[in-house]
């Protein structure tokens, strides 16, 4: 009984620091970001990526540097194979995730998406 009391109380712990070290997540993010540029599909070491970056029109300060391409994470994945290398207007906000191999990135939580009606700048 003892055992099992002690073991509770462990889970309960890992669970708290879970818990808080999600929480220190979410609170470095949440800039709302408007981008347009070309959807791609992206490949990363041991599949730690969300699977999409839009390749920017025109490079931005993403965490301090200047980024060309951003990887965005969105629900619908329907609609972005439909949208697959064309030109698009995306808003949503900033997020980071964290790999093995990649370490920490950012990553465009999209809440908004469609195809650009601008064809010019298109890739």
């Amino acid at each position: 009984m003892r055992m099992a009391r002690q073991g509770a109380f462990l889970w309960a712990a890992v669970i708290c620091i879970s818990l808080r070290a999600a929480g220190q997540t979410a609170d470095m993010s949440s800039q709302l970001l408007n981008v347009t540029g070309k959807l791609t599909r992206v490949m990363g070491v041991g599949a730690e990526t969300t699977g999409w970056a839009i390749e920017l029109d025109e490079p931005m300060p993403i965490d301090g540097k200047p980024a060309k391409l951003i990887e965005i994470s969105y629900s619908k994945t329907k609609k972005l194979e439909k949208l697959e290398n064309k030109h698009i207007v995306a808003t949503g906000t900033s997020a980071h995730r964290h790999g093995v191999d990649t370490g920490d990135r950012p990553v465009l939580e999209v809440s908004y998406l469609k195809k650009s009606e601008n064809t010019t700048a298109a890739h």
